[in-house]
């Protein structure tokens, strides 16, 4: 997708080159230059490089910054699973009273 997206740039980048300005086609050449290095050099080799050496500190969140900045949560907290037995899930039947029959139509 950013490589896409770059190649689009640079194609209207260097379009600019085949104007008659000299300022617009230096304009179009040093972008489209510019583009160019970013998505291939940066993007494509030495980001996943970075990423790879860095490994699980990359994503790291520092440790000031966590405790300076407040908790917000987008979901409500997970409610507590109720246990297996005594009135938990396993005695849990259906409203007519039934737990695990089967239906008449089943057997």
């Amino acid at each position: 997708m950013i490589t896409a997206a770059a190649a689009v740039m640079v194609a209207v980048f260097a379009s600019f080159a085949a104007g008659d300005d000299r300022v617009l086609k230096l304009f179009g050449v040093a972008m489209a230059t510019a583009v160019f290095l970013d998505a291939v050099v940066i993007r494509s080799i030495l980001m996943p490089a970075v990423l790879e050496l860095f490994g699980r500190y990359t994503w790291a969140f520092p440790r000031w910054a966590d405790r300076r900045l407040p908790r917000l949560a987008i979901e409500p907290a997970a409610q507590p699973v109720p246990r297996a037995g005594r009135g938990g899930l396993m005695n849990q039947g259906s409203a007519d009273g039934r737990c695990c029959e089967a239906s008449p139509s089943e057997a």
